[in-house]
């Protein structure tokens, strides 16, 4: 019985632990971005539009780094006190694995997303094309980022990568006629 009250009060100040962390780290965060807010409003145009997209693309990535903290402090948690097997602590760490691919890819899609959005309005080019760019980033940084996530987890993507290409090409030489009309509508959107 003894042993049981020890283990409920070590999981219970793991998990206020946990929180208090995650409270702070929100808070971190929050004052981070004013910060970066009020450093963008005192920059001339230039460097503004930096701080800009810098703001609008770490929101989001910070936000799965805090919940990634507070997985590994979780699987940490149940290491130390062997609530869980450990198989299951296995499990979490791909968990988290997968959490921080998935954070950097959403970081860097976001970046170039938001600096694709806000240097439209420079340039007439990056203004007529920017729908087509950001759809083909955002695709390509998608399928990297699943590839990188199997390939975290154990799975094989040497057979999917093989198929895809294989299942490319056949689409690729069905949609000839529709593809060569797209490229020279872009063709034809660049060139003016």
């Amino acid at each position: 019985m003894e042993f049981i009250d020890v283990l409920t009060r070590n999981q219970s100040m793991i998990a206020g632990g946990c929180l208090a962390i995650i409270v702070i780290l929100y808070i971190a965060k929050r004052l981070f971005l004013v910060r970066l807010r009020a450093q963008m409003q005192q920059q001339d145009s230039e460097h503004s539009h930096f701080y800009q997209v810098l703001i609008l693309a770490l929101n989001a990535p910070l936000n799965l780094t805090i919940l990634t903290i507070l997985l590994w402090l979780i699987r940490y948690g149940v290491t130390i006190t062997g609530a869980l097997a450990k198989e299951d602590t296995e499990i979490l760490g791909h968990v988290i694995q997968a959490m921080v691919i998935i954070t950097l890819i959403l970081f860097v899609e976001r970046w170039i997303t938001y600096a694709i959005k806000v240097y439209a309005s420079r340039s007439p080019l990056l203004n007529n094309t920017r729908s087509i760019a950001s759809g083909a980033i955002r695709a390509l940084l998608i399928g990297l980022c699943v590839l990188l996530v199997l390939g975290s987890l154990g799975i094989s993507v040497t057979p999917l990568i093989a198929s895809l290409g294989i299942t490319s090409l056949a689409v690729a030489l069905a949609l000839q006629p529709t593809l060569e009309n797209f490229f020279s509508g872009v063709q034809i959107i660049i060139d003016k």
